[in-house]
């Protein structure tokens, strides 16, 4: 945030959940630079010595999944039952994904896919694919390519964040958020987009 002289204010000792958990590494680089100590995503994993400051472990209560919510409750006493494995967070930049990640898309009904190569041996089962305002959707994964897709069917608006995640060797990896535009057929930024025709 800039002040009025321009100076950049910070915020010694203050902790930044990220709206939605979607977050990548421009949004951990912006959090560090406003002086925020830890940022939150909404993976739920055990919170150690050895947990990096800049993604630390939360959970995301919905309302059909009772289950999580009292696991969150009693960590403590369910850690060493549960034997809870944490997330393993691949970059952005090794997942090729469809929209592209900063990518503008004029359809708003996109085809969206990731390739999951970069996270190694997939559990087929566990490939799960979260889009905001969607929730978790039903994606399909094609081992023989590792690629996630999902046809979208509710018009998406503004920017749109994807997460993908999976076990793989029986850790679970979940890529950074993927987030691409969607520009409105009738929004000015598109007229402006469209070409001129000739006189």
């Amino acid at each position: 945030m800039q002040g009025n002289a321009g100076t950049t204010a910070r915020h010694q000792g203050e902790l930044f959940a990220v709206p939605y958990g979607f977050y990548n590494q421009h949004i951990k680089d912006v959090a560090k630079n406003a002086g925020y100590e830890a940022v939150f995503t909404v993976y739920g994993q055990p919170i150690t010595f050895r947990s990096t400051m800049d993604s630390l472990g939360r959970y995301l209560i919905e309302g059909n999944k009772p289950k999580v919510f009292v696991d969150a409750i009693f960590y403590d006493r369910n850690f060493q039952r549960r034997r809870v494995v944490p997330v393993a967070a691949i970059g952005s930049s090794n997942i090729a994904s469809k929209p592209a990640d900063g990518e503008t898309t004029r359809n708003p009904l996109p085809l969206i896919s990731a390739n999951l190569s970069a996270f190694g041996a997939i559990d087929p089962g566990s490939v799960t694919m979260r889009v905001s305002g969607l929730g978790v959707v039903p994606a399909s994964f094609d081992p023989k390519t590792n690629t996630v897709s999902y046809q979208v069917t509710k018009k998406l608006r503004d920017k749109c964040s994807v997460i993908v995640e999976a076990k793989s060797g029986g850790r679970k990896k979940s890529g950074d958020a993927l987030t691409f535009a969607v520009e409105e057929a009738g929004s000015p930024a598109a007229a402006s987009a469209s070409p001129t025709p000739k006189k």
